[in-house]
């Protein structure tokens, strides 16, 4: 490692907020974005340094962040509008408020959203794939947001029905079916994804193995 952003490890924190966790007094909130900001000081240029994300659910994350001592959000949730960070039509003012403050907002796109095999009561959070078309328009959105980096939510997170890996059909012992790509090959979610990544680098006059500086 040289030391720089780009080669530092990426770490995304997951509901670490003060201003979400267990209420608490405006007291309290300071006292743990203190907290952080002494954790920070004590990573910031040591062989455990690294480029550390917050999850980001609405606009109280903001300053959270900055006070915080993080370098940036994202918004992790692949149901669109299931928080203020998760809805795509917010990004780009959500990115603008957060490079205002010096930080940075990673959008997260996903395929669609169906965790009812792991949680049969929350069917209200589903969002159908549509033949890839939600992931299209998660991607659009990112990348009309001119974020610096994006992230996928998931590469494999099947219990929510996230997941762009290849799949085939699968039934199981119980009789719980997963959902597969058909009528689209095992790979499609994988070419999409491959498909926007380059069309992102193009929009942004970046050659296909250019690194960008979160």
């Amino acid at each position: 490692s040289d030391g720089s952003a780009s080669s530092l490890p990426l770490v995304f924190l997951y509901d670490v907020s003060a201003e979400h966790t267990g209420g608490g007094s405006p007291a309290e909130k300071r006292r743990a974005r203190a907290a952080w900001r002494e954790v920070m000081r004590q990573v910031r240029g040591s062989p455990f340094d690294a480029t550390v994300l917050s999850l980001f659910l609405d606009e109280r994350d903001v300053d959270f962040v900055a006070d915080a001592g993080f370098d940036g959000a994202y918004s992790y949730f692949a149901a669109s509008g299931f928080t203020e960070g998760s809805s795509p039509g917010g990004w780009r003012t959500l990115r603008q408020r957060m490079a205002a403050t010096g930080k940075a907002f990673a959008p997260s796109v996903g395929p669609g959203y169906n965790d009812t095999l792991i949680r049969p009561w929350n069917g209200g959070a589903t969002r159908p794939r549509e033949g890839g078309r939600y992931y299209d328009e998660m991607w659009r959105a990112a990348l009309d947001a001119s974020a610096s980096v994006v992230t996928i939510t998931s590469y494999n997170e099947w219990g929510e029905g996230t997941q762009v890996e290849a799949a085939r059909p699968h039934v199981t012992a119980a009789g719980a079916a997963y959902a597969d790509y058909a009528p689209d090959p095992s790979g499609a979610y994988l070419d999409r994804t491959r498909e926007w990544i380059l069309r992102g680098r193009r929009e942004r006059g970046c050659t296909a193995e250019e690194r960008v500086e979160l």
